[in-house]
């Protein structure tokens, strides 16, 4: 019986008009559920002051 992680992904790659090899499809359905995963993870922003990425300060200064 079909989880319900290989019913999402089968719905996508139909959604998308993909056409996944047999040999590939296991491998592929993977890491839709690792990418699944990690998508809730990242689903809760950073607050600014926590961002790695900030825009760094580009004003011109004087060097000594």
């Amino acid at each position: 019986m079909p989880t319900p992680e290989d019913s999402e992904f089968a719905a996508a790659v139909r959604r998308a008009g993909l056409v996944i090899p047999p040999e590939r499809w296991e491998a592929m359905r993977e890491a839709y559920v690792s990418m699944q995963a990690l998508l809730k993870i990242l689903d809760d922003p950073l607050s600014y002051a926590d961002e790695p990425a900030v825009l760094p300060d580009l004003a011109p200064r004087s060097r000594p």
